[in-house]
C-alpha cells in the first residue's frame, strides 16, 4: 500500500485500540455489581489501553500523533463556531472539538481507574466518599461518550457517510 492510501486509513492499532477500550469499559461497567473481579482488571486494562495510546501518539502516524490532539482553545471554539454555521471545513483527520473529548475521556479513564484501585487498598476500602467520586467520574464517563457518538452522528451526517465504518475497515471519510 501506498504511503498516500496509507495516510488515508485508520491504522489497525487504533482500531485494535477503539474497540478494546469500548468493551473494556462497557464491561466493567456492566459487571460492576455482579462480578468484582472482571471489573477491576477490565478496568485495569482500560487503565493500560489508554497508556497505550498516549505513548503511542509519541510514535504514531502523523494523524495519530500528539499533534493531532492538543489544539488550543481558540481553534475549538473557532470550529464550535463555523460548526455552529454549517462552515466547519470537512477534514478525515480529528477536529479540535473531538480532539479535546477524546482527552477528556483519556484523562476521566484514568481517574476512573485511579480511584478504583485506590478503593481496593486498606485505607480506602469501603470509603464511601471515594465510592460517590468514583461513581461520579463514570457518570462524567458516560457524558463525554454520549457527545462522542453525538459527534459521530454529526460527522457522519455532515460526511454523508458512516464513520463508524473507519473503526472497522480503516476507510477514512471526512468529518
Amino acid at each position: 500500500m501506498s504511503a498516500a492510501a496509507d495516510a488515508t486509513r485508520v491504522p489497525l492499532a487504533i482500531r485494535l485500540f477503539h474497540w478494546a477500550l469500548a468493551a473494556a469499559f462497557i464491561g466493567a461497567w456492566a459487571l460492576e455489581a455482579d462480578w468484582r473481579a472482571a471489573h477491576e482488571w477490565l478496568g485495569y486494562a482500560a487503565a493500560g489501553l489508554v497508556v497505550w495510546r498516549l505513548a503511542y501518539a509519541w510514535r504514531a502516524p502523523a494523524d495519530w500523533r500528539w499533534s493531532a490532539l492538543l489544539h488550543p482553545p481558540r481553534n475549538v471554539l473557532r470550529h464550535a463556531a463555523q460548526l455552529a454555521r454549517g462552515r466547519a471545513k470537512l477534514t478525515a483527520s480529528y477536529n479540535p472539538i473531538a480532539a479535546w473529548n477524546i482527552l477528556a475521556m483519556f484523562a476521566v479513564l484514568l481517574a476512573i481507574a485511579a480511584s478504583g484501585w485506590t478503593l481496593t487498598t486498606d485505607r480506602f476500602w469501603g470509603d464511601e466518599t471515594l465510592q460517590a467520586l468514583h461513581a461520579a467520574l463514570v457518570n462524567l464517563m458516560g457524558l463525554l461518550l454520549g457527545f462522542h457518538l453525538l459527534g459521530v452522528a454529526v460527522g457522519s451526517v455532515r460526511s454523508r457517510g458512516f464513520l463508524p465504518r473507519a473503526m472497522l475497515d480503516g476507510r477514512r471519510l471526512p468529518h
